[in-house]
């Protein structure tokens, strides 16, 4: 399923840089399963192939788990607001329970910082 909606999704080359993903996975209902590095660790593998030769590309991963029956943010990137549009689209359909949420792109960032994620 997640390689079918990337192959809808992204039409372009095989990418082959350093990456990075974000991966958010929304759950509205009470649930202890699923981590959030086992997520992480599916999507890549779904990707590989489709848009990415190898996962040992991706460098810098944040997999978070989303518990959206609480009260929660989400700050939309202004430059892709397509993106934003659709997930809370998503968000807002009593009939979807679980929205997974995948980004990938260049890993820019040549630092390490230490201490508490922002």
């Amino acid at each position: 399923m997640i390689g079918e909606a990337a192959r809808e999704s992204y039409p372009g080359p095989l990418l082959s840089e350093a990456l990075y993903s974000r991966i958010i996975w929304f759950h509205k209902y009470a649930s202890t399963e699923g981590d959030a590095d086992n997520i992480a660790k599916r999507v890549h593998d779904a990707l590989k192939g489709i848009v990415f030769q190898d996962d040992r590309l991706i460098t810098y991963t944040l997999a978070i788990r989303v518990d959206a029956t609480q009260q929660v943010e989400i700050v939309p990137d202004p430059a892709h607001p397509g993106p934003f549009a659709r997930l809370v689209e998503s968000l807002s359909d009593d009939a979807i329970k679980d929205v997974l949420y995948v980004e990938l792109g260049t890993q820019k960032l040549r630092n390490v910082h230490l201490g508490p994620i922002a």
